[in-house]
């Protein structure tokens, strides 16, 4: 029956509420998973970002048959994507031969030039690349939200656990409190029972109290040593999950948890849910699908591209090339679908799905909202519960001594005295049922507000 002190005793090693989430927060998987998730969402703006790094390029080309050098020919460009949609650029071209196209000709040291090419209507306001970077960022959000709603979710469930644990563990002494009641009145009243003051009756009576005492505290045992295996493997340290220790017992309690919680509940005491991470995934979901409707409105106007080259002076050998307006090089690309069917299409399916996504969002923002004035309301009257149950454990422990006066005076009896008794352990039971509900309330509460990294 005493197999959990003796062990206790034996090895009194303690855990806090504050260092078993700490380890949670530090070396919990799931923690490690959350972290390589915001990892990909910060490389994936790097990626889009990347179609904007300069581009260089070059080619030669040269045909030499039947003993004759008909040309050669090379270029050399360097390129630069600027966020407007436009690109600078400069180059070099080279080229020479007696056949040589004359459209290739250059002077004899080659030909420098420096360019610009823009988009006039299409991909003005916004295009692809663009659109990739803003959506990146918006992947980004998403990703970041989602590590923060994977902590929030493991700390929540962490939290619960641990006040779980302090439940079973206060039960545990209760009960263990009362078999050791239970075992000095059967003392006591075997003593009265030789001495002839108390029939028989009254030991079976009371033997019967005890074996149901002691069975009540082996069940407290087993379930205090079942939340102690959860709490093991929830507590990671150093990347590994502890062992089932059945000597480890929590430093704090009930009340004294508790009081965290109301400390918290008191400071958070905010409604509006707008920082919850899931909220937030899907306000940037709206974010993301707005950047596809404007990319797809913008793939509806006509392509018109040009580009001008200014072109540099011939030079003579030794001589810096210099740019001239007089000699220039530019053109222009126009082209626009008769119909428009793919394009309008695609901007309707982008439509459609932010005006869904939208909805999905004021939804999940509603939800949130209700949950967190329902759990809050829940707090409170939680709070209110719990003042009931002091005074109901206070008014069973003076009908106990009332009873005990009556019966030294002869005027009750054992069964009343245990029913008593009973009364008084039901209510010290339900008040840590009320408390455990309370801080579990509170948790809610802050992973609903997405705030449970608090500590």
């Amino acid at each position: 029956m005493f197999l959990l002190s003796s062990v206790a005793a034996q090895n009194p090693a303690v855990l806090s509420y504050t260092l078993f989430m700490g380890n949670v927060k530090t070396y919990h998987p799931m923690i490690k998973l959350a972290g390589a998730v915001g990892k990909i969402g910060e490389e994936s703006v790097n990626a889009a970002r990347g179609n904007y790094d300069p581009n260089i390029k070059g080619s030669y080309s040269n045909k030499y048959f039947d003993g004759k050098d008909y040309y050669s020919v090379f270029e050399s460009e360097i390129k630069q994507a600027i966020f407007t949609n436009q690109s600078i650029k400069a180059g070099f071209e080279y080229g020479a031969g007696n056949y040589l196209n004359p459209a290739d000709y250059t002077p004899g040291n080659g030909l420098a030039y420096l360019g610009i090419e823009a988009s006039l209507l299409q991909g003005l306001l916004i295009d692809k690349r663009r659109a990739d970077v803003l959506k990146a960022k918006q992947y980004r959000s998403i990703n970041e939200n989602e590590k923060r709603h994977i902590g929030n979710t493991v700390l929540y469930e962490s939290a619960c656990i641990y006040s779980d644990w302090l439940l079973k563990h206060a039960a545990y002494k209760i009960n263990r409190y009362f078999s050791s009641l239970a075992q000095v009145r059967l003392e006591g009243i075997k003593a009265l029972s030789l001495a002839g003051e108390r029939p028989s009756i009254d030991t079976t009576e009371t033997s019967m109290l005890l074996q149901q005492r002691v069975l009540d505290f082996q069940s407290a045992i087993i379930e205090f040593q079942k939340q102690s295996a959860l709490i093991a493997i929830n507590n990671w340290v150093n990347d590994e999950s502890g062992s089932f220790d059945p000597g480890l017992i929590p430093l704090d309690s009930l009340e004294i948890l508790m009081d965290l919680a109301s400390k918290k509940f008191l400071e958070d005491n905010n409604n509006d849910g707008k920082n919850n991470p899931l909220v937030l995934q899907y306000r940037s979901k709206v974010d993301l699908l707005d950047v596809e409707r404007r990319f797809r409105a913008e793939m509806i106007k006509p392509v018109l591209n040009v580009n001008y080259n200014l072109l540099s002076l011939p030079v003579n050998s030794g001589e810096f090339p210099s740019l001239s307006p007089n000699n220039y090089k530019w053109g222009a690309q126009v082209s626009f679908p008769l119909f428009l069917r793919n394009s309008r299409a695609e901007l309707s399916i982008a439509k459609l799905r932010m005006n869904s996504t939208q909805f999905e969002f004021e939804l999940k923002q509603t939800e949130i909202q209700n949950k967190l004035r329902f759990t809050a309301a829940s707090v409170n009257v939680l709070a209110l519960q719990l003042q009931t149950a002091d005074r109901q454990v206070d008014y069973s422990k003076r009908m106990l001594e009332a009873e005990k006066l009556k019966f030294d005076n002869g005027e009750s009896s054992i069964f009343l005295i245990n029913a008593r008794e009973n009364k008084w352990l039901e209510a010290e039971l339900k008040r840590i049922e009320i408390m455990n509900k309370y801080n579990k309330a509170v948790f809610e509460y802050l992973y609903l507000k997405g705030s449970m990294d608090y500590f």
